[in-house]
């Protein structure tokens, strides 16, 4: 049996190529993470997507399929989320978690596609937002997926539609 430690330094190690030419960086989480409740509304410890104007959803349903099966919907429903977000393939991004992960990891755009999918295999509730935090798209532990502004944004986005598969 593996530990959350055992698991995050095998991530680690991954991203080490990357951090190596300065495309990721490491940080400590706290301030991302004050920000991000600051700017969300939340509940439980995580972001209430109910009551963030403009948030768009992509259930996994029942029964949930396994990740790889869901992988390119996953992708397109986060390139919805850069779009909407105007990120820029070189623009940084953050992504942050609620459990195993426990730095602020910064990324390229590119450089966090790269590492998509073993991003969304931590077990953990999982934020990906920009510098501002006024952008954040969410990964949960029960493999749903959001996305929205924060609450000084929501206009941007009041006419924003709907995809098959996806709630508002």
């Amino acid at each position: 049996m593996t530990n959350d430690n055992d698991v995050l330094n095998v991530f680690l190690k991954l991203l080490t190529p990357d951090i190596e030419r300065g495309e990721i960086r490491l940080a400590p989480e706290d301030e991302i993470v004050r920000r991000l409740a600051i700017k969300y509304p939340m509940v439980l410890g995580r972001i209430d997507w109910g009551k963030v104007p403009g948030a768009r959803g992509l259930l996994a349903g029942k029964p949930v399929m396994p990740l790889g099966a869901r992988l390119d919907s996953l992708r397109l429903f986060f390139d919805r989320f850069l779009s909407a977000a105007s990120l820029a393939e070189s623009d940084e991004v953050i992504v942050v978690g609620d459990g195993i992960l426990d730095v602020a990891v910064h990324f390229t755009v590119r450089s966090l596609r790269a590492h998509f999918a073993e991003l969304l295999e931590l077990p953990q509730h999982l934020y990906i937002i920009n510098a501002s935090v006024d952008w954040c798209f969410n990964y949960t532990f029960e493999d749903d997926a959001f996305f929205g502004p924060a609450a000084s944004n929501a206009k941007e986005v009041s006419t924003f539609s709907d995809t098959k598969g996806e709630s508002s």
